[in-house]
């Protein structure tokens, strides 16, 4: 995460900026937190940053050890800043969730989102970017809700073979002005992850009123279609 703020630290923070707003999804145990504090710190001190996270309750008894990380520490720690929906389990899935986060972030008025989710694929390596699609495609439609214009969006993937993860790239690209798909070097090389760098949000779109961004996963490719139609 750090390598990726520096190395487009001029895009993601820009000069004109004053305060920096960040919201973390699929936070747990806090490293982009940690990560984004530590950059801002160090290459632009006297921002004003504000941040709010997501994640599964690591507390909550309907998430099963084995789909999140115990690590509470940072929760522990900054809980006022976290944010699990009206039933408290933190599961982004859920259309509940999505809007208690979209609530308390407000439409348009965050800088950067951090998106690091992922859901255990060890019993089926072959399936991750399937099985994992669902989860991108919602980190990314809350993002678009919640972004300003100009806003960032640091995304993780996994392999981009199958069409979903495509459409997802297809629906940033129309999103945003421009688009990146980088391997930071600290990454492990026997990882299949990848970052997606999403920079300056399309004034063009207007995403409060058309998109349904709580993830009715199923329509995804015709959303592709239609969002694409709308800038040509």
């Amino acid at each position: 995460m750090y390598e990726i703020l520096w190395r487009y630290r001029e895009e993601i923070v820009s000069a004109d900026l004053t305060s920096f707003s960040a919201l973390h999804l699929c936070e747990a145990p806090g490293a982009f937190i940690s990560s984004l504090n530590h950059f801002l710190h160090e290459y632009r001190q006297t921002l004003r940053h504000e941040w709010l996270a997501s994640t599964l309750n690591p507390w909550h008894e309907s998430n099963r050890s084995g789909t999140m990380l115990s690590d509470d520490h940072v929760i522990t720690a900054t809980y006022r800043n976290w944010i699990f929906g009206p039933d408290d389990s933190g599961n982004l899935l859920r259309s509940s969730t999505m809007n208690a986060i979209e609530s308390r972030a407000g439409v348009g008025r965050v800088t950067c989102v951090t998106a690091d989710g992922s859901i255990d694929c060890s019993a089926c390596p072959e399936q991750q970017e399937h099985v994992t699609a669902p989860l991108h495609f919602s980190e990314l439609l809350l993002a678009l809700r919640v972004l300003d214009q100009g806003g960032s969006l640091i995304l993780k993937l996994f392999t981009i073979f199958e069409h979903v993860t495509v459409n997802s790239l297809l629906l940033a690209r129309v999103s945003f002005h421009r688009l990146i798909v980088c391997k930071p070097v600290a990454s492990k090389a026997g990882n299949s992850e990848v970052f997606q760098l999403q920079k300056t949000k399309n004034e063009e779109l207007n995403y409060s009123a058309g998109l349904p961004y709580w993830a009715e996963f199923p329509r995804f490719e015709s959303i592709c279609v239609r969002y694409s139609h709308n800038i040509h």
